[in-house]
């Protein structure tokens, strides 16, 4: 969690040591808008390195998820249909034409 105080104490540090190099200040708004996306980021990416999807838990898919591996298991034994009297067969979401 981002720490309000401790990052305005960094800036002030920053900024006296760009004083120091004769390098132009860094405008304090600004870079506690960097720190706060920052940290933003951080915390999303934590929650997305320990959410359950993607972990691999198979309990807790999503009904898309779900529903294409049903739709894989039962792609192949689909039945036939005819265009115009020719039979095509359809797989795998392919059409074959015999």
């Amino acid at each position: 969690m981002l720490d309000l105080t401790t990052a305005r104490l960094q800036i002030d540090e920053r900024n006296r040591i760009r004083v120091d190099a004769n390098l132009p200040l860094l405008s304090p708004a600004k870079e506690l808008r960097r720190i706060y996306l920052a940290d933003r980021e951080r915390q999303f990416e934590d929650f997305l390195r320990t959410s359950p999807k993607q972990r691999g838990d198979a309990r807790r898919g999503t009904i898309a998820s779900m529903a294409n591996s049903v739709g894989a298991q039962f792609a192949s034994i689909r039945k036939p249909r005819t265009r115009r009297g020719a039979l095509i067969w359809v797989g795998s979401g392919k059409v074959f034409a015999a």
